[in-house]
């Protein structure tokens, strides 16, 4: 598909982040990443950890919150009402 003469951008920060945590990634990246997303307005960004199945959600001004596999991770207050199984988001 392509850009065509109609495609449109938003312009700002997403209100959603989410970065997939792989075994090349660097700690120290990542974090660097999460800074930079809540840095440039994102509301909330969550990393996804395939290992440990967990899911971090991140957010200004506020302490993470960590999410297991037998929780589940919620979008409030950015996404008001959205909720995720932890587990959901494995292949089993």
């Amino acid at each position: 598909m392509g850009l065509t003469p109609n495609t449109r951008f938003i312009e700002g920060a997403p209100l959603l982040a989410v970065e997939v945590f792989s075994a090349s990634d660097v700690p120290e990246d990542v974090h660097e990443k999460i800074g930079s997303y809540l840095q440039h307005g994102t509301s909330m960004v969550w990393i996804v950890d395939p290992f440990d199945q967990t899911v971090k959600v991140y957010q200004p001004d506020v302490e993470p919150v960590m999410f297991s596999r037998y929780q589940e991770s919620l979008g409030d207050p950015v996404l008001q009402g959205f909720r995720c199984g932890v587990a959901d988001l494995f292949f089993e």
